[in-house]
């Protein structure tokens, strides 16, 4: 799989509300501070906030250090994708980029929106293990709907990609979309036997 986040059309998109926005959990996600959580949560919110004023409902990514947790938002360096209504190309963006590639391990967070109501897919997934400083990979739905895969301190990446290999063994490039799906809800199933976290 390559680096772009793919959500499969299985609903048609739905639009981002004020409503939706304001809807958005305030989570204790798990093992993080409250400043991290904070952050986290500021983040959600911008995703949809600008995926609604700047990128009609459509996917945007950002990527942010849990480090600069606590500090003044205005001063936190984070970086920002725009997507098509089922892709971002999170690695596009030079700051996104950066940080992904400089951080330390499970020092980032990648949030992004899925303009349908569906969970993570496979493509978010595999993004997660194929880079070891990302510990949180979060979807916001459109409709303020949060879930999030996290690498917890028994993570195996080896395990994982066993698992997720697994996961895919019978999907190729012509698979139904549905079956892509539930080969990624396979993996969430069971994903805490690899030192994952879903939610």
């Amino acid at each position: 799989m390559d680096d772009k986040l793919t959500s499969k059309r299985t609903d048609r998109k739905v639009l981002i509300t004020e409503i939706a926005i304001n809807k958005v959990p305030r989570i204790k996600y798990h093992g993080l501070t409250d400043a991290e959580n904070k952050l986290l949560y500021d983040m959600s919110v911008a995703v949809l906030t600008i995926a609604r004023e700047k990128n009609d409902s459509n996917e945007v990514s950002i990527t942010v250090s849990l480090t600069d947790a606590g500090t003044d938002l205005s001063m936190i360096e984070y970086g920002v994708c725009l997507g098509t209504e089922h892709t971002v190309d999170i690695l596009s963006d030079s700051q996104s980029f950066h940080l992904i590639m400089s951080a330390s391990e499970c020092a980032v967070a990648v949030l992004h929106n899925h303009p349908s109501t569906q969970t993570l897919s496979l493509e978010d997934i595999s993004f997660l293990l194929r880079y070891a400083s990302i510990r949180f990979m979060l979807v916001v739905t459109n409709q303020g709907i949060i879930h999030y895969l996290c690498k917890e301190a028994d993570f195996s990446f080896e395990a994982a990609r066993y698992l997720f290999n697994e996961c895919v063994a019978d999907i190729t490039p012509n698979s139904p979309t549905k079956d892509v799906y539930y080969a990624g809800l396979k993996f969430l199933s069971r994903c805490s036997e690899v030192g994952l976290y879903y939610r």
